[in-house]
């Protein structure tokens, strides 16, 4: 199991509902977790929302209201997907494209990594990113639509694996900037880690929570 999440994170690494024109505007996706309602903001910054070898790798995050709590939600898929089109576990093996869907929740206690992707497709994992509307702008490219996924989890400082979990029908609408973008560096300069950090470490390949979580970068 470790070494499945393991081998995903990699992938990505190298890898009451609103109206889709009042999400157009925010930027976000709307959903239910743990039963909490969710609005998580699409990160426009290059850290964390970018285009690469034709991949969009779209990052949306939130604090918990009150607390420290970070959740952060990434989608992997396509930058020429066009509108109608659902992507899924079956159109990611028939065009040979990596996809994915990722939930990070980071709290005081632990990490909690969930992941969906045809490289772990099992029962237990699924999704779907239903694109509604795909259209070109002068700020760049904006997608709209629902996503679904079935997820399963694992504590990011142990091998145990967590309840997995769904999100159903997850309305998102976010403008991808397509001019400038690329994999950024592998640490931006405000989130460095020390010298003698190897985050790619066979034997502990996650980080442990810190008191004050702090968003982790992935690229595709």
């Amino acid at each position: 199991m470790k070494k499945r999440i393991v081998t995903l994170l990699c992938a990505v690494m190298l890898c009451a509902l609103l109206q889709p024109a009042v999400l157009a505007a925010s930027d976000s996706i709307e959903l239910d977790f743990n039963g909490q309602h969710l609005t998580l903001m699409f990160d426009r910054s290059e850290q964390f929302s970018n285009v690469s070898g034709g991949t969009v790798q779209a990052s949306f995050y939130t604090y918990l209201d009150g607390s420290n709590d970070l959740y952060e939600l990434y989608m992997i898929f396509p930058k020429d997907v066009q509108a109608g089109t659902t992507v899924d576990p079956a159109y990611a093996r028939q065009h040979a494209v990596d996809t994915a869907v990722m939930l990070i929740v980071t709290t005081k206690a632990e990490v909690g990594y969930y992941f969906a992707g045809q490289a772990d497709a099992t029962d237990a994992t699924d999704y779907a990113m239903t694109f509604e509307t795909v259209s070109d702008t002068d700020a760049g490219r904006t997608y709209s639509g629902t996503l679904s996924a079935s997820m399963i989890g694992m504590a990011g400082d142990s091998d145990t694996e967590l309840t997995p979990v769904s999100i159903q029908n997850a309305r998102f609408s976010f403008t991808m900037p397509m001019q400038g973008t690329g994999a950024p560096e592998e640490f931006p300069e405000d989130s460095a880690p020390p010298a003698d950090a190897d985050p790619f470490a066979e034997e502990n390949p996650f980080a442990d929570p810190t008191p004050a979580p702090t968003r982790e970068v992935y690229r595709v």
